[in-house]
C-alpha cells in the first residue's frame, strides 16, 4: 500500500529547497516522501531509533522497494572491534543500489563515519541458476569478500563446501542458501535452515551476495600491512596477519593506515540526490559528541599497549585522519558538489520566509483514553476534515 496516494493533493512549493524549513516532527516523514517525487533523497536523522522509526512510515508512502537504509558501524572507527557483517553488508548494498531508490535513510552517525574508497566498486558476485562460474572461483570470491570458511554453515558470513555443493549465509539474509552445481554451472538454487541443514524452498531470483567486511585485504593493503608491521614493531603480529589473507578482529581501527584513501558518503552520492536533515541543531550536536567521544577513545586505545604488546604506542597522529567527518565539513562537500542541503527543524530559529508546513499540527498523545479519540474524531469529522488511520500491523494470517 502507497500511504502517500491519500496525499495526492498536497504539493510542496516551489520555494522548497536548500535552506532551514520548519516542520513539526510528525509531518517530517511525509514531507521527505513528497520531496522525493522532486529527486532522489537522502534523509539524516539524529538516531538509529529514529532512522528505523521513518523507514517504517516511508515503506507505507512508497513502497520498501523504493527506500534504503545505511546504518552506521556499531563500533567506533578507532575501537579494536569489527563491525558486524550484516551491518556492512547492509551499507554495502544500500551504496550500490544508491541509482535506483528514492529515499536512503542514515543516522548521523552513519553520515560522519568514513568509507573505503573503491567499496562501490567492488565486484559483487550475482548468480542465478544457469551461471557458469568454477567452484574454485566462487569460494576464493567469496573468502576475499570476508565470509569465513568452516564445516558447517550456522551464522551469517560463512560458508561451507561439500563436494560439488557451497553453502552460503549472505550477511543480509534470515537464512542461507545452497547452490548445487553441476560441472561450472549452477544447477540449483535453493533456500535451508541452519537448526537440521535441509532446504525448504526454491530460491527464486537473483542471488547477489555483498561484502561481510568493509576493509577487504587487497594485495595493496597487505603490503601496506607489511611496512605497518615494519615501521610499528608493537603490530607485527596483526600486520603480519593480515600481510597474509588473514583477517583479525578489529583490523578496521586501522583503516586509516591500511586503506588507500577514505570518503564520505556525500562523495559517493550521484549528482541527482538532494540532502535532507531533521532537527539539524540536534544532528550537530549529536555529531560533535560523537567526534569528541571518538577523539578520546583513540588517546586512550593507541596510547597504551597494542594487541599483545608491551611497549606504549602512539598512532594518533596516523590514525586521526580517519575519525568521524565534521557535519560542516560534508555541508561544504555537498554545496560544493550542488547537492540541496535542506534542514527540517521541528521549531522556527532564524527563519526569514514562513514555511510552508507552519500550519500543521501534532494530535495529542492519547495514553489509551478512547473518549478523547472520540471527542475528537467527531469534531474533525464535522469540520469536514479527512481522517486518515494507519498502523502496524502482520496482517491477516
Amino acid at each position: 500500500m502507497q500511504l502517500i496516494r491519500a496525499f495526492s493533493h498536497i504539493e510542496l512549493s516551489k520555494g522548497f529547497g536548500a535552506g532551514e524549513h520548519a516542520a513539526i516532527t510528525p509531518v517530517q516523514g511525509l514531507i521527505t516522501a513528497l520531496a522525493s517525487k522532486q529527486a532522489p533523497t537522502l534523509l539524516v536523522t539524529a538516531s538509529t531509533r529514529r532512522c528505523d522509526e521513518l523507514a517504517d512510515e516511508l515503506s507505507s508512502y512508497l513502497g520498501k522497494d523504493a527506500i534504503a537504509i545505511f546504518p552506521a558501524w556499531e563500533t567506533l572507527p578507532h575501537e579494536k572491534l569489527s563491525p558486524k557483517s550484516d551491518t556492512v553488508a547492509a551499507r554495502a548494498k544500500a551504496l550500490h543500489n544508491l541509482e535506483n531508490r528514492r529515499v536512503v535513510l542514515t543516522s548521523i552517525r552513519g553520515l560522519i563515519q568514513p568509507i573505503v574508497e573503491g567499496l562501490m566498486g567492488i565486484e559483487i558476485p550475482i548468480l542465478s541458476i544457469g551461471t557458469e562460474i568454477a567452484m574454485d572461483q566462487l569460494i576464493e570470491r567469496l573468502v576475499f569478500l570476508g565470509f569465513t570458511r568452516t564445516d558447517l554453515v550456522e551464522r551469517r558470513g560463512e560458508i561451507a563446501v561439500r563436494g560439488g555443493i557451497i553453502d552460503i549465509f549472505p550477511a543480509d539474509f534470515d537464512h542461507p542458501v545452497r547452490l548445487d552445481f553441476f560441472g561450472d554451472e549452477v544447477e540449483e538454487i535453493a533456500s535451508f535452515t541452519v537448526g537440521d541443514q535441509r532446504t525448504y524452498a526454491p530460491f527464486v531470483g537473483d542471488l547477489t551476495i555483498y561484502p561481510c567486511r568493509e576493509l577487504l585485504l587487497t594485495d595493496d593493503v597487505k603490503q601496506r600491512a607489511a611496512y605497518i608491521g615494519a615501521e610499528f614493531p608493537a603490530l607485527t603480529e596483526i600486520c603480519h596477519k593480515i600481510e597474509q589473507g588473514m583477517p583479525v578482529e578489529g583490523m578496521e581501527s586501522l583503516i586509516g593506515l591500511l586503506a588507500g584513501g577514505l570518503t564520505s558518503l556525500i562523495d559517493l552520492l550521484p549528482k541527482s540526490y538532494q540532502i535532507i536533515v531533521l532537527d539539524e541543531p540536534r544532528i550537530h550536536s549529536r555529531s560533535m559528541d560523537l567526534i569528541e567521544t571518538n577523539k578520546e577513545f583513540l588517546d586512550a586505545s593507541w596510547s597504551h599497549a597494542a594487541i599483545g604488546a608491551q611497549a606504549p604506542i602512539d598512532l594518533t597522529e596516523q590514525l586521526g585522519t580517519s575519525g568521524y567527518y565534521s557535519l560542516d565539513d560534508l555541508r561544504s562537500r555537498a554545496e560544493g558538489r550542488g547537492l540541496s542541503w535542506i534542514a527540517l527543524n521541528p521549531y522556527a530559529s532564524d527563519i526569514e520566509e514562513q514555511s510552508e508546513f507552519e500550519s500543521f499540527e501534532a494530535i495529542p498523545i492519547y495514553s489509551k483514553n478512547i473518549d478523547d479519540v472520540e471527542s475528537d474524531l467527531r469534531k474533525w469529522l464535522k469540520d469536514g476534515y479527512l481522517i486518515i488511520f494507519s498502523a502496524a500491523g502482520p496482517g491477516i494470517l
